[in-house]
């Protein structure tokens, strides 16, 4: 009986091994799960956070669709403006040539529309440039048309001399 009493106890401990390792896995499935369901809670706290972040840094005055928009409107309108001027002038210009010629009125010489469009933006983006935008590139596809910006146009120097 003995032996039989032993091979008893052996299989209970063994029964007992069996679910207390099964219980432990379950444990350890559970701690799992539950440390996954806290860092994917965390992460989604974080993405909301950086998305209600960027919301609020988008809706600052100024920088809003709407307010570039409207910038973008006003600055269309001032470059028509600017080009309509330097047409008209161009035309009165090549009209009135020959007594500008006789006259030698000084400030009588044309002012190419695309030179000053394109000499306004490349002020602008120069303005504003920093090392990370690209608008440096933009600057030098303008220049082609508007000149090195350091150099000043007539229209330029009308106001600043």
């Amino acid at each position: 009986m003995n032996t039989t009493d032993d091979l008893m106890n052996r299989a209970r401990q063994a029964l007992a091994d069996e679910e207390a390792a099964r219980l432990e896995a379950k444990a350890a499935e559970l701690a799992t799960d539950d440390e996954r369901a806290r860092l994917e809670a965390e992460q989604q706290a974080r993405r909301e956070k950086l998305k209600a972040d960027a919301e609020a840094a988008l809706s600052a005055e100024g920088v809003t669709l709407p307010d570039l928009a409207d910038k973008f409107d006003a600055a269309v309108a001032a470059l028509v403006d600017l080009a309509g001027a330097a047409c008209t002038r161009n035309d009165l210009i090549r009209q009135h040539a020959p007594a500008l010629a006789m006259a030698q009125v000084p400030d009588a010489q044309r002012t190419p529309a695309r030179e000053l469009l394109a000499r306004a933006t490349a002020l602008a983006a120069s303005k504003v440039r920093t090392r990370d935008s690209d608008l440096g590139r933009l600057i030098t596809t303008l220049n082609a048309d508007g000149g090195p910006l350091p150099r000043t146009t007539p229209v330029e120097r009308a106001r600043r001399s």
